[in-house]
Protein backbone atom coordinates (compact mmCIF):
# COMPACT_ATOMS: atom_id res chain seq x y z
CA UNK A 1 0.00 0.00 0.00
CA UNK A 2 1.36 3.42 -0.94
CA UNK A 3 0.48 6.75 0.59
CA UNK A 4 0.79 10.23 -0.72
CA UNK A 5 3.35 12.24 1.24
CA UNK A 6 0.88 14.69 2.70
CA UNK A 7 -2.68 14.59 3.92
CA UNK A 8 -5.40 16.99 2.93
CA UNK A 9 -6.37 18.82 6.12
CA UNK A 10 -9.81 20.30 6.65
CA UNK A 11 -10.05 22.56 9.70
CA UNK A 12 -13.47 22.97 11.26
CA UNK A 13 -14.32 25.64 13.82
CA UNK A 14 -16.63 24.67 16.67
CA UNK A 15 -17.61 27.33 19.19
CA UNK A 16 -21.38 26.94 19.17
CA UNK A 17 -23.32 27.31 22.41
CA UNK A 18 -25.69 24.68 23.74
CA UNK A 19 -29.11 24.62 22.11
CA UNK A 20 -31.64 22.86 24.36
CA UNK A 21 -32.59 19.39 23.11
CA UNK A 22 -30.42 19.90 20.02
CA UNK A 23 -26.74 20.33 20.92
CA UNK A 24 -24.27 19.93 23.78
CA UNK A 25 -21.97 22.88 23.36
CA UNK A 26 -20.90 22.72 19.71
CA UNK A 27 -21.91 19.09 19.07
CA UNK A 28 -25.31 18.30 17.57
CA UNK A 29 -26.92 15.45 19.48
CA UNK A 30 -30.41 15.63 17.96
CA UNK A 31 -30.99 12.90 15.38
CA UNK A 32 -32.79 13.36 12.06
CA UNK A 33 -31.89 16.97 11.26
CA UNK A 34 -31.52 17.60 7.54
CA UNK A 35 -28.96 19.89 5.96
CA UNK A 36 -31.22 22.95 6.02
CA UNK A 37 -32.05 22.49 9.68
CA UNK A 38 -28.39 22.01 10.47
CA UNK A 39 -27.39 25.17 8.59
CA UNK A 40 -30.05 27.14 10.48
CA UNK A 41 -28.15 26.56 13.74
CA UNK A 42 -25.59 29.11 12.60
CA UNK A 43 -21.83 29.34 13.00
CA UNK A 44 -19.73 26.92 15.01
CA UNK A 45 -21.55 23.58 15.17
CA UNK A 46 -20.34 20.06 14.43
CA UNK A 47 -22.63 17.17 13.49
CA UNK A 48 -22.18 13.51 12.60
CA UNK A 49 -24.19 12.59 9.50
CA UNK A 50 -25.45 9.27 8.29
CA UNK A 51 -23.47 8.50 5.13
CA UNK A 52 -26.58 7.39 3.25
CA UNK A 53 -29.27 9.87 4.31
CA UNK A 54 -27.11 12.91 5.14
CA UNK A 55 -29.25 13.42 8.25
CA UNK A 56 -27.74 13.89 11.70
CA UNK A 57 -27.35 11.00 14.12
CA UNK A 58 -27.12 11.04 17.89
CA UNK A 59 -23.41 10.41 18.63
CA UNK A 60 -24.21 9.26 22.16
CA UNK A 61 -26.21 6.25 21.01
CA UNK A 62 -25.42 5.55 17.35
CA UNK A 63 -22.03 4.35 16.12
CA UNK A 64 -22.16 3.74 12.34
CA UNK A 65 -19.37 2.11 10.37
CA UNK A 66 -19.50 4.96 7.84
CA UNK A 67 -20.25 8.58 8.61
CA UNK A 68 -19.62 12.17 7.54
CA UNK A 69 -18.50 15.05 9.76
CA UNK A 70 -20.33 18.32 9.11
CA UNK A 71 -19.50 21.87 10.16
CA UNK A 72 -21.98 24.72 9.88
CA UNK A 73 -20.87 27.70 7.82
CA UNK A 74 -18.88 30.52 9.39
CA UNK A 75 -20.70 33.03 7.18
CA UNK A 76 -23.89 34.76 8.28
CA UNK A 77 -24.83 35.96 4.79
CA UNK A 78 -26.11 33.42 2.29
CA UNK A 79 -25.33 35.53 -0.75
CA UNK A 80 -23.29 38.54 -1.78
CA UNK A 81 -24.82 39.13 -5.19
CA UNK A 82 -27.32 37.32 -7.40
CA UNK A 83 -26.07 33.88 -6.35
CA UNK A 84 -26.32 32.16 -2.96
CA UNK A 85 -25.13 29.14 -1.05
CA UNK A 86 -22.48 30.60 1.23
CA UNK A 87 -24.24 29.22 4.34
CA UNK A 88 -23.96 25.70 2.97
CA UNK A 89 -22.77 23.18 5.56
CA UNK A 90 -19.13 22.11 5.08
CA UNK A 91 -18.77 18.33 4.81
CA UNK A 92 -15.84 16.00 5.24
CA UNK A 93 -15.19 13.02 3.03
CA UNK A 94 -17.04 9.90 4.06
CA UNK A 95 -15.18 8.25 6.93
CA UNK A 96 -15.03 4.45 6.95
CA UNK A 97 -14.04 3.16 10.37
CA UNK A 98 -11.93 0.42 8.77
CA UNK A 99 -9.74 3.06 7.13
CA UNK A 100 -9.20 5.29 10.16
CA UNK A 101 -5.56 5.55 11.20
CA UNK A 102 -5.71 7.73 14.27
CA UNK A 103 -7.84 9.97 16.42
CA UNK A 104 -5.89 12.63 18.30
CA UNK A 105 -6.47 15.40 20.78
CA UNK A 106 -4.38 18.50 21.40
CA UNK A 107 -4.74 20.18 24.77
CA UNK A 108 -4.48 23.95 24.94
CA UNK A 109 -2.13 25.54 27.44
CA UNK A 110 -0.77 28.98 28.15
CA UNK A 111 2.85 29.73 27.30
CA UNK A 112 5.40 29.84 30.08
CA UNK A 113 8.31 32.27 30.12
CA UNK A 114 11.94 31.48 30.83
CA UNK A 115 12.59 32.15 34.52
CA UNK A 116 15.95 32.17 36.30
CA UNK A 117 17.13 33.13 39.77
CA UNK A 118 20.46 34.52 40.93
CA UNK A 119 21.33 34.20 44.59
CA UNK A 120 18.79 32.67 46.91
CA UNK A 121 15.22 32.29 45.62
CA UNK A 122 13.80 30.54 48.64
CA UNK A 123 14.37 27.01 47.37
CA UNK A 124 17.99 26.93 48.56
CA UNK A 125 18.00 27.26 52.33
CA UNK A 126 21.69 27.90 52.69
CA UNK A 127 23.70 31.07 53.07
CA UNK A 128 26.24 30.04 50.40
CA UNK A 129 23.67 30.79 47.70
CA UNK A 130 23.56 34.46 48.68
CA UNK A 131 26.56 36.53 47.51
CA UNK A 132 28.38 38.59 50.13
CA UNK A 133 28.62 42.33 49.46
CA UNK A 134 30.65 44.95 51.29
CA UNK A 135 30.47 48.70 51.61
CA UNK A 136 32.20 50.93 49.05
CA UNK A 137 32.10 48.13 46.45
CA UNK A 138 31.46 48.32 42.70
CA UNK A 139 29.16 45.52 41.60
CA UNK A 140 28.55 44.62 37.96
CA UNK A 141 25.60 42.47 36.92
CA UNK A 142 25.20 41.25 33.36
CA UNK A 143 21.91 40.14 31.78
CA UNK A 144 21.92 38.34 28.42
CA UNK A 145 18.71 37.96 26.40
CA UNK A 146 18.74 35.44 23.58
CA UNK A 147 16.22 34.05 21.14
CA UNK A 148 14.27 34.63 17.97
CA UNK A 149 12.61 37.79 19.28
CA UNK A 150 16.01 39.39 19.88
CA UNK A 151 17.30 38.44 16.44
CA UNK A 152 14.20 39.85 14.78
CA UNK A 153 14.39 43.10 16.73
CA UNK A 154 18.12 43.80 16.96
CA UNK A 155 19.60 41.33 14.44
CA UNK A 156 21.68 40.00 17.32
CA UNK A 157 21.30 38.71 20.83
CA UNK A 158 21.37 41.44 23.45
CA UNK A 159 23.13 41.95 26.77
CA UNK A 160 23.15 44.82 29.24
CA UNK A 161 25.45 45.68 32.14
CA UNK A 162 24.12 47.01 35.44
CA UNK A 163 26.41 48.84 37.83
CA UNK A 164 25.60 49.12 41.53
CA UNK A 165 27.74 51.14 43.93
CA UNK A 166 27.32 50.14 47.56
CA UNK A 167 27.28 52.81 50.31
CA UNK A 168 30.54 54.21 51.59
CA UNK A 169 32.21 52.57 54.56
CA UNK A 170 31.72 54.34 57.89
CA UNK A 171 34.95 55.54 59.48
CA UNK A 172 36.90 53.47 57.01
CA UNK A 173 35.63 50.24 58.51
CA UNK A 174 34.83 47.57 55.91
CA UNK A 175 31.45 46.08 56.71
CA UNK A 176 29.07 43.64 55.07
CA UNK A 177 25.85 45.16 53.74
CA UNK A 178 22.37 43.78 53.31
CA UNK A 179 22.32 41.78 50.02
CA UNK A 180 18.63 42.61 49.66
CA UNK A 181 19.56 46.25 49.08
CA UNK A 182 21.86 45.25 46.21
CA UNK A 183 19.22 43.11 44.52
CA UNK A 184 16.61 45.86 44.88
CA UNK A 185 19.03 48.27 43.20
CA UNK A 186 19.51 45.75 40.36
CA UNK A 187 15.75 45.31 40.01
CA UNK A 188 15.19 49.07 39.82
CA UNK A 189 17.97 49.37 37.24
CA UNK A 190 16.27 46.72 35.09
CA UNK A 191 12.96 48.57 35.19
CA UNK A 192 14.67 51.86 34.31
CA UNK A 193 16.71 50.40 31.46
CA UNK A 194 15.14 51.27 28.07
CA UNK A 195 15.98 47.82 26.71
CA UNK A 196 15.78 45.40 29.63
CA UNK A 197 12.46 46.82 30.81
CA UNK A 198 10.82 45.52 27.62
CA UNK A 199 11.98 41.96 28.11
CA UNK A 200 12.62 41.24 31.81
CA UNK A 201 10.44 41.37 34.93
CA UNK A 202 12.37 41.26 38.24
CA UNK A 203 11.29 39.92 41.62
CA UNK A 204 13.45 40.25 44.74
CA UNK A 205 13.55 37.51 47.34
CA UNK A 206 14.68 38.14 50.92
CA UNK A 207 14.19 36.99 54.48
CA UNK A 208 15.82 40.11 55.87
CA UNK A 209 12.65 41.60 57.31
CA UNK A 210 12.77 39.13 60.21
CA UNK A 211 15.76 36.91 59.46
CA UNK A 212 13.75 33.72 58.96
CA UNK A 213 10.68 34.00 56.71
CA UNK A 214 11.40 34.52 53.01
CA UNK A 215 9.28 36.98 51.04
CA UNK A 216 9.08 37.62 47.28
CA UNK A 217 8.91 41.34 46.57
CA UNK A 218 7.43 42.65 43.33
CA UNK A 219 7.84 46.10 41.79
CA UNK A 220 5.99 49.03 43.37
CA UNK A 221 2.60 49.90 41.89
CA UNK A 222 4.06 53.15 40.57
CA UNK A 223 6.19 51.14 38.14
CA UNK A 224 3.05 50.07 36.26
CA UNK A 225 4.24 46.47 35.92
CA UNK A 226 1.86 43.61 35.16
CA UNK A 227 3.24 40.26 36.27
CA UNK A 228 2.18 36.89 34.84
CA UNK A 229 -0.66 35.07 36.55
CA UNK A 230 1.69 32.58 38.22
CA UNK A 231 3.15 35.43 40.29
CA UNK A 232 0.86 35.84 43.29
CA UNK A 233 3.23 37.80 45.51
CA UNK A 234 1.85 41.12 46.73
CA UNK A 235 4.63 42.69 48.84
CA UNK A 236 6.57 45.41 47.03
CA UNK A 237 10.26 45.99 47.47
CA UNK A 238 9.87 49.68 48.30
CA UNK A 239 8.34 48.54 51.61
CA UNK A 240 11.31 46.37 52.56
CA UNK A 241 13.36 47.23 55.64
CA UNK A 242 15.98 45.18 57.42
CA UNK A 243 14.52 43.80 60.61
CA UNK A 244 15.70 44.89 64.03
CA UNK A 245 18.51 42.74 65.41
CA UNK A 246 18.84 40.90 62.08
CA UNK A 247 22.47 40.25 61.20
CA UNK A 248 23.10 41.07 57.53
CA UNK A 249 25.51 38.14 57.39
CA UNK A 250 22.58 35.76 57.87
CA UNK A 251 20.22 37.32 55.33
CA UNK A 252 19.25 35.14 52.37
CA UNK A 253 18.44 37.17 49.27
CA UNK A 254 18.35 36.91 45.51
CA UNK A 255 16.62 38.07 42.36
CA UNK A 256 14.23 36.22 40.07
CA UNK A 257 14.13 37.28 36.42
CA UNK A 258 11.14 36.49 34.19
CA UNK A 259 11.33 36.67 30.40
CA UNK A 260 8.52 39.03 29.48
CA UNK A 261 8.50 39.56 25.72
CA UNK A 262 5.11 39.70 23.96
CA UNK A 263 4.33 40.30 20.30
CA UNK A 264 2.11 43.17 19.24
CA UNK A 265 -1.47 42.02 18.69
CA UNK A 266 -3.74 43.66 16.11
CA UNK A 267 -7.53 43.89 16.06
CA UNK A 268 -9.88 42.66 13.36
CA UNK A 269 -9.81 45.89 11.35
CA UNK A 270 -6.13 45.61 10.48
CA UNK A 271 -5.72 41.84 10.84
CA UNK A 272 -3.81 40.09 8.09
CA UNK A 273 -3.19 36.35 7.72
CA UNK A 274 0.47 37.28 7.26
CA UNK A 275 0.72 38.63 10.82
CA UNK A 276 3.72 37.09 12.56
CA UNK A 277 3.52 35.54 15.99
CA UNK A 278 6.56 34.74 18.10
CA UNK A 279 6.31 31.35 19.78
CA UNK A 280 9.83 30.85 21.13
CA UNK A 281 10.31 32.13 24.70
CA UNK A 282 13.32 34.38 25.13
CA UNK A 283 16.19 32.88 27.11
CA UNK A 284 17.82 34.75 29.98
CA UNK A 285 21.33 34.43 31.35
CA UNK A 286 22.36 36.53 34.36
CA UNK A 287 25.56 36.65 36.38
CA UNK A 288 27.87 38.90 38.32
CA UNK A 289 30.97 39.95 36.41
CA UNK A 290 34.21 41.81 37.15
CA UNK A 291 35.51 45.08 35.74
CA UNK A 292 36.46 43.38 32.47
CA UNK A 293 33.11 41.65 31.99
CA UNK A 294 34.44 38.23 32.93
CA UNK A 295 32.52 35.99 35.37
CA UNK A 296 33.21 37.22 38.87
CA UNK A 297 35.22 34.56 40.69
CA UNK A 298 35.30 36.40 44.01
CA UNK A 299 31.54 36.11 44.56
CA UNK A 300 29.99 32.80 45.52
CA UNK A 301 26.31 32.46 44.70
CA UNK A 302 23.75 30.13 43.14
CA UNK A 303 21.91 30.38 39.85
CA UNK A 304 18.90 28.28 39.00
CA UNK A 305 16.66 27.87 35.96
CA UNK A 306 13.16 27.84 37.43
CA UNK A 307 11.43 27.45 34.05
CA UNK A 308 12.91 26.73 30.63
CA UNK A 309 9.84 28.25 28.98
CA UNK A 310 7.14 26.73 26.83
CA UNK A 311 5.51 28.05 23.67
CA UNK A 312 2.10 26.88 24.82
CA UNK A 313 -0.54 25.01 22.85
CA UNK A 314 -3.63 26.17 21.03
CA UNK A 315 -2.56 29.60 19.80
CA UNK A 316 -5.53 31.65 18.66
CA UNK A 317 -3.58 33.15 15.78
CA UNK A 318 -2.48 29.73 14.52
CA UNK A 319 -6.07 28.50 14.76
CA UNK A 320 -7.17 31.55 12.77
CA UNK A 321 -4.65 30.89 10.02
CA UNK A 322 -5.61 27.23 9.81
CA UNK A 323 -9.29 28.11 9.55
CA UNK A 324 -8.66 30.69 6.83
CA UNK A 325 -6.68 28.14 4.83
CA UNK A 326 -9.55 25.67 4.91
CA UNK A 327 -12.08 28.39 4.13
CA UNK A 328 -10.05 29.41 1.09
CA UNK A 329 -10.56 25.90 -0.32
CA UNK A 330 -14.29 26.70 -0.11
CA UNK A 331 -13.59 29.96 -1.99
CA UNK A 332 -14.34 31.93 1.17
CA UNK A 333 -11.41 34.32 1.06
CA UNK A 334 -10.51 36.97 3.62
CA UNK A 335 -9.84 40.26 1.93
CA UNK A 336 -7.07 42.55 3.20
CA UNK A 337 -9.40 45.49 2.53
CA UNK A 338 -11.61 46.12 5.59
CA UNK A 339 -14.29 47.71 3.40
CA UNK A 340 -14.51 44.62 1.21
CA UNK A 341 -14.76 42.54 4.37
CA UNK A 342 -17.71 44.63 5.49
CA UNK A 343 -19.46 44.24 2.14
CA UNK A 344 -18.91 40.51 1.85
CA UNK A 345 -19.28 39.61 5.52
CA UNK A 346 -15.66 38.50 5.59
CA UNK A 347 -15.30 39.37 9.26
CA UNK A 348 -17.42 36.29 9.97
CA UNK A 349 -14.28 34.30 9.20
CA UNK A 350 -12.42 35.89 12.11
CA UNK A 351 -12.30 34.27 15.55
CA UNK A 352 -11.26 35.46 18.99
CA UNK A 353 -7.48 35.23 18.67
CA UNK A 354 -6.85 36.09 22.31
CA UNK A 355 -8.26 32.70 23.35
CA UNK A 356 -6.54 29.35 23.21
CA UNK A 357 -8.17 26.39 21.55
CA UNK A 358 -8.20 22.63 21.95
CA UNK A 359 -8.30 20.30 18.97
CA UNK A 360 -9.65 16.87 18.24
CA UNK A 361 -8.96 15.28 14.89
CA UNK A 362 -9.36 12.11 12.90
CA UNK A 363 -6.93 10.83 10.28
CA UNK A 364 -8.45 8.49 7.72
CA UNK A 365 -7.72 7.19 4.25
CA UNK A 366 -9.70 6.49 1.11
CA UNK A 367 -8.25 3.61 -0.97
CA UNK A 368 -8.08 4.01 -4.74
CA UNK A 369 -7.50 0.85 -6.83
CA UNK A 370 -5.88 1.89 -10.10
CA UNK A 371 -6.15 -0.46 -13.06
CA UNK A 372 -7.10 -0.63 -16.71
CA UNK A 373 -10.66 -1.55 -15.81
CA UNK A 374 -12.76 -2.43 -12.82
CA UNK A 375 -11.82 -6.05 -13.25
CA UNK A 376 -8.08 -5.67 -13.72
CA UNK A 377 -5.84 -4.47 -10.91
CA UNK A 378 -2.24 -3.65 -11.75
CA UNK A 379 -1.15 -4.13 -8.15
CA UNK A 380 -0.96 -0.38 -7.52
CA UNK A 381 -2.88 0.59 -4.43
CA UNK A 382 -2.68 4.35 -3.81
CA UNK A 383 -4.38 5.79 -0.78
CA UNK A 384 -5.52 9.38 -0.22
CA UNK A 385 -5.08 10.52 3.34
CA UNK A 386 -7.41 13.06 4.95
CA UNK A 387 -7.41 14.84 8.29
CA UNK A 388 -10.47 16.44 9.85
CA UNK A 389 -9.17 18.84 12.50
CA UNK A 390 -11.84 20.29 14.80
CA UNK A 391 -10.84 23.47 16.65
CA UNK A 392 -12.89 24.37 19.71
CA UNK A 393 -12.52 26.63 22.78
CA UNK A 394 -11.65 25.22 26.19
CA UNK A 395 -14.77 23.69 27.72
CA UNK A 396 -15.64 23.06 31.35
CA UNK A 397 -17.96 20.51 32.85
CA UNK A 398 -18.55 16.95 31.75
CA UNK A 399 -19.98 15.60 29.61
CA UNK A 400 -19.40 18.33 27.06
CA UNK A 401 -19.30 18.41 23.30
CA UNK A 402 -15.65 17.44 23.14
CA UNK A 403 -15.87 14.48 25.52
CA UNK A 404 -18.97 13.18 23.73
CA UNK A 405 -17.24 13.44 20.36
CA UNK A 406 -14.14 11.67 21.66
CA UNK A 407 -16.31 8.93 23.16
CA UNK A 408 -18.12 8.58 19.83
CA UNK A 409 -14.83 8.00 18.01
CA UNK A 410 -13.75 5.45 20.60
CA UNK A 411 -17.01 3.50 20.29
CA UNK A 412 -16.99 3.58 16.49
CA UNK A 413 -13.37 2.45 16.27
CA UNK A 414 -13.64 -0.25 18.92
CA UNK A 415 -12.21 -3.46 17.45
CA UNK A 416 -10.27 -1.72 14.67
CA UNK A 417 -6.54 -1.03 14.42
CA UNK A 418 -7.02 2.73 14.74
CA UNK A 419 -4.99 4.52 17.41
CA UNK A 420 -6.80 6.71 19.94
CA UNK A 421 -4.07 9.17 20.87
CA UNK A 422 -4.84 11.41 23.85
CA UNK A 423 -1.28 11.85 25.12
CA UNK A 424 1.11 13.04 22.40
CA UNK A 425 -0.81 16.30 22.04
CA UNK A 426 -0.98 16.86 25.79
CA UNK A 427 0.25 20.15 27.19
CA UNK A 428 3.77 19.68 28.58
CA UNK A 429 4.39 23.04 30.20
CA UNK A 430 5.35 22.74 33.86
CA UNK A 431 3.58 25.49 35.82
CA UNK A 432 5.44 27.41 38.48
CA UNK A 433 4.20 29.62 41.30
CA UNK A 434 5.94 32.62 42.83
CA UNK A 435 3.94 33.61 45.88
Amino acid sequence: MAYYNNAFVKHMFANGATVTNTTVNFLVTAAGLNMSQLAALGKGYIAILDADTYNTINPTTTYPAKFIIANTSMLSQDKYGSHGGYKMVDLSKMVNKNYVERVYTVQAGNPLPYVISVGNDGSQQQQSCTPVFYCDQDIFFRVDIKGSAMLRTYVRNMYRMIHVKTPCCVNGQVAQIDPTWVFIEIANAILNDPYLSNYVLPIVYSNGHNGTTGVNYIAPASAGITYPSFVTATSTWNTYTLGNNVNVATVDAGIILIGAYEDTQFGNCSFSPNDYQEYQPIKLIAEFVDYNGNPCETLQYCTRVMSTGHAGNGSGLQAQKDILMSQSYLTNYLSDDPRIREITGGNDLLINRTQRYNRIGIIHTIPRHMGMSNDINLGIHNTDRYVVDIIYPILTGSPNGATILQSFFQNVLNGTTAVIDTTSGAYTGQPITIS
